[in-house]
């Protein structure tokens, strides 16, 4: 075997006084190379990608027809350590085009020609996709369309929503003549209506569903929803009282009823829309009889008003009159 050959002892004992007695240059050596390749890792020139928004530069006259491309890939080339940071930076990255020199009509704008903010010096731009693009510009239209409210969730149980106002309740629209042109209403940001419980005013935005429409102005949309219970109760007092039998006369001429039943039908329940009949069963003896709500009484209490069961009677006051007889 090689490690039996004459010699190698000598060799062995000089390697080993080589290391024992240069290690310091050996151990700077190391350094020195490391240091060196990863100086020539950093300033290697690589290529990367990364997307930028772009914005486009219009004259005030014209607006775009339909939603232009919104972003574009660009790939760079330079140093290693340069390229690494554009990943990090690449929000900030914008492409302006300037258009403002174009006329109405179908443009081919060409990216390449754009500036690309934010962009490190040390990089240079070695390709754009898309690089260019089809857009129309077409005279600027201005429109009032209807502003209508958009909820999110439902009221708790035992309410519902009345309705809801918004002021201003239109808004003024600024963009293509060809998209306004059927464009008749527009949408609020959805309004919280979860966990509402009384009346309650809440600023929203509004809804645009197409790029190319824009509000003329900055407009605070303020939405009223009104709420109430679907479920409440109204005293009517002075009810008046009345007998359906000629022959038989009630010692009060009105009556206290107690009400129950949505709260806009109650609300909007006036006083002389209700009257209290007394039923009085054929064939009833005596000079005198008791009457009231309940089935047990002689004669009965019948509240009659316009809803019908919609609205429920819950009490009379008093809820035990006397009816009497009338002498011939």
């Amino acid at each position: 075997m090689a490690w039996s050959r004459p010699g190698w002892p000598r060799i062995r004992a000089w390697l080993l006084g080589a290391v024992r007695n240069h290690w310091p240059y050996k151990l700077l050596t190391l350094l020195l190379s490391l240091l060196v390749w990863g100086w020539i890792q950093s300033e290697e020139v690589v290529e990367e990608s990364a997307w930028v928004r772009v914005e486009y530069k219009k004259p005030e006259h014209l607006v775009l027809a339909q939603t232009a491309t919104q972003r574009v890939r660009v790939t760079v080339s330079g140093a290693r350590s340069t390229v690494r940071a554009l990943r990090r930076s690449q929000e900030r990255l914008q492409l302006t085009v300037d258009m403002t020199d174009l006329q109405a009509g179908v443009q081919n704008v060409d990216f390449v020609d754009g500036q690309i903010e934010n962009l490190s010096d040390r990089l240079t731009v070695v390709g754009l996709v898309p690089n260019s693009v089809q857009v129309e510009l077409q005279p600027r239209a201005n429109k009032v369309v209807e502003l209508e409210a958009a909820t999110v969730g439902s009221p708790p149980k035992g309410f519902r929503i009345v309705g809801i106002t918004l002021e201003p309740d239109r808004v003024e629209l600024s963009g293509p003549e060809s998209v306004l042109r059927d464009l008749d209403r527009v949408q609020t940001e959805g309004i919280p209506i979860k966990g509402l419980t009384r009346t309650t005013t809440i600023e929203v935005g509004v809804v645009l569903q197409d790029r190319s429409v824009e509000l003329e102005r900055t407009t605070q949309v303020l939405a009223t929803v009104e709420l109430e219970a679907t479920s409440g109760t109204r005293t009517l007092i002075e009810v008046p009282l009345l007998s359906r039998n000629a022959a038989w006369r009630p010692e009060l001429a009105s009556l206290q009823v107690e009400l129950r039943g949505p709260g806009t039908l109650l609300r909007e329940l006036a006083a002389e829309q209700v009257t209290a009949l007394i039923l009085v069963p054929a064939g009833t003896e005596g000079e005198q009889i008791t009457v009231g709500l309940e089935p047990s009484a002689a004669a009965r209490v019948e509240v009659t008003q316009p809803y019908g069961e919609e609205i429920e009677v819950l009490s009379i006051t008093p809820a035990r009159f006397t009816l009497s007889r009338v002498t011939p």
